[in-house]
């Protein structure tokens, strides 16, 4: 953590004078450990408000979509993880000033047909369903 924060003082005097830091967000959180609760309560007493209320909990249908290239709310919009996802894209939208701005516009995307290994024909997955945000600055 305090190398990332080093590093974005190095790009700010060396490169983007302007570069801000939005927040910090905890990934992987187990609400189960003692441990990860206090790390939280920490580096929420540390750094303030440069911490997202939103955590990342660890989440198997996050490892499975990361394992399929794909976000977490095409390939399980019901989970937590997705869940989380959209609290953090609320949160980051009220950040930047444009959460009244914003509506989300869904959509179903079709995937392109699989070929199963070892077996003949074509695997036609369930075409997943998006998010876009449309946004405008205030």
């Amino acid at each position: 953590l305090v190398s990332i924060l080093d590093t974005v003082a190095v790009i700010q005097r060396k490169i983007n004078r302007g570069l801000n830091l939005l927040g910090m967000l905890v990934t992987q959180y187990d609400r189960r450990t003692t441990l990860h609760a206090e790390i939280l309560e920490a580096m929420r007493k540390q750094y303030g408000e440069t911490v997202f209320s939103t955590v990342i909990s660890r989440s198997i249908r996050v490892a499975e979509s990361m394992s399929r290239k794909t976000d977490v709310v095409s390939y399980s919009r019901n989970s937590n993880g997705a869940a989380d996802y959209r609290s953090l894209t609320r949160e980051i939208l009220s950040r930047l000033n444009m959460v009244d701005n914003c509506r989300a516009e869904h959509q179903t995307v079709p995937h392109t047909p699989l070929r199963r290994r070892g077996r003949k024909g074509k695997h036609w997955p369930e075409p997943h369903w998006s998010i876009r945000w449309n946004c405008t600055a205030r």
